[in-house]
């Protein structure tokens, strides 16, 4: 699978200068990015399962301290392995190691002669496609658990703010209650007495 020249910049970037904040934090305004990486599903994928996250502000995709950087590298070169040349930059021991070994059971490697090579589910491709599916349901697998943290996390805050709305609207109504309870009743002042409104029955007439 050939991924986007830009993709690959992004991991070599990354692996060769782990500690540069700019290229632990990519900008979602930045068109190339967004168009060429993020809005593309598997490389989403790809970068999730590498320990990259959405900003709370949704402002870039960034690449905690604790991250492994050298996780999105060894993706890259497993989708998609690349001669060390054309690497944007130096692989490190472990991948030099393994390509050199790829490349030494390639050239040495015998024609099939058996059946049990030819027979369908057998063989090298076979298991490569094999070994590929994996590493890809892997990745699905660790995508999913990134995009449901995401989701709870936005429920809570969610459910945080519903409850604050919820208790001002009770204060209120509290204190609406309370105020009530401190008037008499009509509204106003209770009259019980002809001599409330200043009669006096007392007198007599005329």
């Amino acid at each position: 699978m050939a991924l986007d020249p830009l993709f690959r910049k992004i991991a070599g970037n990354v692996k060769a200068d782990p500690t540069n904040e700019r290229f632990r934090r990519l900008k979602l305004s930045n068109a190339k990015f967004l168009e060429r990486v993020w809005n593309n599903e598997q490389l989403q994928m790809l970068m999730l399962a590498a320990g990259w996250v959405v900003e709370e502000s949704g402002e870039a995709v960034v690449l905690p301290e604790t991250a492994d950087t050298n996780i999105l590298w060894d993706l890259v070169n497993e989708m998609d392995p690349q001669p060390a040349a054309q690497a944007p930059v130096a692989p490190s021991p472990v991948a030099a190691a393994a390509a050199s070994r790829a490349a030494a059971a390639a050239s040495t490697a015998p024609a099939p002669a058996s059946s049990a090579a030819c027979a369908p589910g057998g063989g090298s491709s076979a298991s490569k496609r094999a070994k590929v599916a994996s590493g890809e349901e892997a990745v699905l697998a660790e995508r999913q658990k990134v995009l449901d943290k995401i989701k709870r996390e936005k429920a809570e805050k969610r459910r945080i703010k519903a409850q604050m709305q919820a208790d001002r609207v009770n204060q209120q109504h509290r204190e609406i209650r309370a105020s009530h309870a401190q008037l008499p009743e009509g509204g106003g002042t209770r009259l019980n007495r002809f001599s409330d409104i200043g009669v006096d029955l007392n007198k007599g007439g005329g």
